[in-house]
């Protein structure tokens, strides 16, 4: 795997990325984790950390980025590929977050969403119907396994309607394979 690690007294980043077998690739997705962590140390590196260490009482608190990638289904010259992140910089708890790519590896190029589908066929909207409904039946199915008392409601949860509105950048992640198009979203983009 592509590792990226350092440390220091105000931060610690670990990363690992699944290598794809393809040059081109693995320098692509190596560039974008290079460019995260340098995002992430100009935050670390800020004179709040030492405010936040009295806040928390933790003369040792560090800022924490972890990463992980993985290489995802491909259906014929496309490869998808998944990175799960986690970002601690004090609080309750820390991010999560996810970030997908679809390669044309006969182009060596990245697809998006749109170039799948025919222009002005109104395919988000299409999408978003799809969507929310299947996320209101597997959000009613995971409460249901802790509670057997639960009673999914008939009214699909604002979260997921606002999650998934028909916009570019509610369906920006994604992961391609012989079955189809599976949708990957964030923590809090469909539901608190």
């Amino acid at each position: 795997p592509t590792l990226i690690k350092a440390e220091t007294k105000e931060y610690s980043i670990d990363i690992r990325l699944e290598k794809t077998g393809e040059v081109w690739l693995d320098s692509f997705l190596k560039k974008e984790a290079e460019n995260s962590t340098s995002e992430f140390k100009k935050f670390a590196t800020g004179e709040d950390i030492e405010d936040l260490r009295k806040v928390m009482d933790n003369p040792d608190f560090k800022y924490t980025f972890s990463a992980t990638g993985k290489i995802g289904p491909r259906s014929g010259d496309l490869l998808s590929y998944r990175i799960d992140a986690y970002e601690f910089t004090g609080g309750a708890h820390g991010n999560p977050s996810v970030s997908t790519y679809v390669f044309d590896r006969t182009t060596k190029k990245e697809r998006i969403l749109e170039t799948f589908f025919v222009e002005g066929s109104n395919y988000l909207t299409k999408i978003s119907e799809l969507v929310r409904p299947k996320i209101h039946r597997d959000r009613c199915l995971w409460y249901g396994e802790d509670d057997p008392e639960y009673t999914c409601p008939k009214e699909i949860d604002p979260y997921i309607i606002e999650g998934t509105e028909p916009k570019k950048e509610n369906f920006t992640n994604f992961l391609i394979s012989d079955e189809g198009i599976t949708f990957v979203f964030s923590a809090y983009q469909v539901g608190p």
